[in-house]
């Protein structure tokens, strides 16, 4: 095909595949886009009128809403066909009289479009509009046909520009090549010739240039040997210079050939005074066969001193000669700094090891003589009629719990610090999770005078995927701080679905902060300010702890506050819907309040009496039978003494004199292999439970004891409730 067809035959390709474009594609296109533009456009027009319907209906000054309705019709009476206002509750008042004003026909540029009329979060009225847009879709027609007039006429004027400059650059080119050919057999080579193509001219071209060049490729392959080897020279030499690595070559002889600036640098010489000195006098001893890997070995400086070096050596052959090369590295200030990092690893690693034994011992030596506190108040606020006495052994109790969950959230905050906190994820009910958090905040909220509001939205799965007492941690913490930074009004916690995940929104009318207490909110031991701290006390961990539990749940927490409004806390989590535990209905079963372990038989192993005193009554309350021992030892007896089928349990205190909790387990293991072993310690760190549980125990319960969680334990590991034996063991 000619060059010319070929030209001709791509112009009407284009000019078809334009118009199938333009007509098939693109004019559909703008269309469903002008009619777009104009309804957001009638859309905005209708927001516009917002405010004056809220005012005129809120005032119920119809008559003014009438005349500003009837005024935009009159200013939009080309486009809009019909206007209806209706109020929330679906009566139309406007237009007033419809049967007086004339029905529009259907018709296919009729539009509809509903706009809500919406105060706040509360719709009160709708509008809906008729609108034409037939005016707007001729104008967009007449615009479409007089563009793609206008483009197919630029079209052919450029596709008749095309075949002018063809006939310059086609047929001239050829009468070049044609004048070249007569040039070139005539002998002369330095023809100017038309540039290569892919078409007739190119290919006609490039023989043309073939044939020239090949008498000239001798003479240019020789210059450019020669440019390569200069630059290849050059580049060696600059390479050698610069390197930041020495480099030293030694001959057979083992002395120094040369040296390179930086290996003259690292042996303290002049780099002209290091050729033919013996290699021994710089790198003592034989050298190594040749490595790709460092060998570290020592260095000699001219001054005599002795430092470490980095060696890479090489082996070649130079006209018969054999070199080694050697590439050498200073490692003198490497090997100070890893003696430096050793020394402060062991160090860091000394404070971490100190700091969690300060922990563990501190957490224990509170814990024990909390136990004993909590639970004689737990006895005494049961046990005492009068009001008074009541009160007070409330009192004990409620700061004896805010005494632990002040420890519990040091001993939280350093584990998140040590990197050693886990999320323990499983099946829980999420409706029940968040009623407990309400009502252990319930009576809080009621001393105030708060009212304390749970929203749960009716989308959410029963059964989600998560860390329900971590959550709990989290909710506690943020409708604790709302109930008490507010002294009027309410708390609420409302629970949604967005996507995967789960928004919990904590709402109060407190006495919020500005931007810069917000900016430091989340920061360990900081509050608001100091007088916040003053005001209403607390350690300024719980919000610290609750951004790193979301963080470890996958989630976040946000706030949004006012000061003198109130604050707003989201907490976002990814909860996944999941089916309920086969073992959820068994635990159903056990939820009576009271006599939850009737008939449940206990060895109970305690060394301290006031332990287990407040233990006795603990079980006791519950409906158990308990057999005590002061001791290791003295559990191991009693365990003789009854037999393994005597007990359905046994409670073991682990720090004990004589013999602690984990050996007298590991004894009673060998002896009765079937018979559980729940571990109850005042150390409440990670690494205890998992020593409890390596000595055979089946759970780990921490001091000071929550009777609900011991109680829950104990019913997790007994197989079943016997009936009370004839001769039960005598409780001492």
């Amino acid at each position: 095909m000619s060059i010319r067809l070929k030209l001709l035959s791509a112009a009407l390709i284009a000019f078809v595949a334009y118009l199938l474009v333009m007509f098939l594609l693109w004019m559909p296109w703008e269309l469903k886009h002008a009619r777009e533009d104009f309804v957001d456009h009638q859309t905005m027009i209708l927001a516009a009128m917002d405010s004056d319907t809220i005012r005129h209906l809120l005032a119920r000054d119809y008559a003014a809403l009438y005349s500003s309705l009837d005024e935009q019709m009159l200013q939009q009476e080309q486009r809009w066909l019909e206007l209806k206002l209706q109020l929330a509750n679906g009566r139309r008042i406007y237009p007033l009289f419809p049967e007086q004003r004339e029905q529009p026909s259907p018709s296919s540029t009729v539009l509809t479009i509903d706009h809500s009329v919406i105060l706040g979060d509360r719709e009160m009225a709708r509008i809906l509009l008729r609108a034409d847009w037939k005016l707007v879709r001729q104008n967009t027609f007449e615009a479409i046909y007089l563009l793609v007039a206008f483009l197919a006429t630029a079209l052919v004027i450029v596709m008749i520009v095309a075949l002018a400059l063809a006939e310059r650059f086609v047929r001239q080119p050829l009468n070049r090549l044609t004048e070249g050919a007569h040039q070139i057999a005539e002998g002369n080579y330095d023809v100017d010739l038309p540039v290569p193509g892919k078409d007739e001219i190119g290919d006609l071209a490039t023989s043309f240039q073939l044939m020239r060049d090949r008498l000239l490729q001798s003479h240019q392959a020789l210059v450019e040997t020669a440019r390569k080897a200069e630059q290849a020279e050059h580049y060696q030499r600059s390479l050698l210079e610069n390197i930041g690595e020495g480099l030293i070559s030694v001959g057979e002889d083992g002395r120094v050939l040369n040296a390179n600036p930086a290996a003259a640098g690292i042996f303290g010489y002049r780099q002209d005074s290091m050729s033919g000195l013996p290699a021994t006098d710089l790198i003592p001893g034989k050298l190594s066969e040749p490595t790709a890997i460092p060998v570290k070995l020592q260095g000699v400086r001219s001054d005599g001193s002795v430092f470490p070096l980095e060696i890479v050596l090489s082996r070649m052959t130079v006209d018969g000669r054999r070199i080694c090369n050697l590439i050498l590295r200073d490692i003198t200030l490497r090997d100070q700094a890893e003696s430096a990092l050793h020394a402060a690893k062991e160090a860091a690693e000394s404070t971490a090891r100190a700091k969690s034994e300060f922990l563990a011992n501190m957490s224990h030596e509170i814990r024990t003589p909390l136990n004993a506190i909590l639970g004689l108040a737990r006895i005494g606020l049961r046990e005492s009629l009068a009001a008074e006495q009541q009160k007070n052994f409330d009192h004990i109790l409620n700061s004896g719990k805010h005494l632990l969950g002040v420890v519990n959230d040091i001993l939280d905050f350093s584990k998140m610090e040590a990197g050693k906190f886990t999320i323990d994820s499983h099946p829980f009910p999420l409706a029940d999770s968040i009623e407990e958090v309400a009502d252990a905040l319930a009576d809080r909220a009621g001393d105030k005078g708060l009212t304390l509001q749970l929203q749960i939205d009716n989308s959410l799965p029963e059964w989600l995927e998560g860390d329900p007492l971590r959550l709990q941690q989290i909710l506690l913490n943020l409708l604790s701080n709302a109930i008490k930074f507010t002294e009027h009004g309410g708390v609420s916690l409302h629970v949604q679905r967005e996507g995967d995940d789960v928004h919990f929104i904590v709402q109060d009318s407190g006495i919020g902060m500005n931007e810069a207490q917000i900016a430091r909110l989340f920061n360990p031991f900081e509050q608001a300010d100091s007088s916040t701290t003053r005001r209403f006390g607390g350690t300024g961990l719980g919000l610290a702890i609750s951004k790193n539990l979301a963080k470890l749940m996958h989630g976040r927490i946000s706030v949004n506050s006012q000061v003198g409004v109130g604050s707003r806390f989201t907490l976002i989590l990814p909860l996944r819907a999941t089916e309920p535990p086969a073992s959820s209905e068994q635990m159903a079963l056990a939820t009576d309040e009271h006599m939850q372990l009737s008939g449940i038989r206990i060895l109970a192993a305690e060394d301290l009496e006031i332990n287990r005193i407040i233990l006795e009554d603990l079980l006791e309350h519950e409906g158990a039978h308990v057999v005590f021992a002061e001791g290791g030892q003295q559990a191991l007896n009693r365990l003789e003494e009854h037999g393994p089928s005597g007990f359905d349990l046994v409670l073991m205190d682990v720090q004990m004199p004589v013999m602690d909790g984990h050996e007298a387990t590991r004894r009673i293991r060998k002896m009765a292999p079937a018979l559980p072993v729940i571990g109850l310690t005042a150390h409440a760190l990670q690494e205890e439970r998992d020593r409890c549980l390596a000595s055979g125990m089946v759970d780990h319960v921490t001091k000071p004891i929550d009777p609900d969680v011991l109680t829950a334990a104990i019913l997790a590991h007994v197989a079943s409730t016997p009936s009370l034996p004839n001769s039960a063991p005598e409780v001492r």
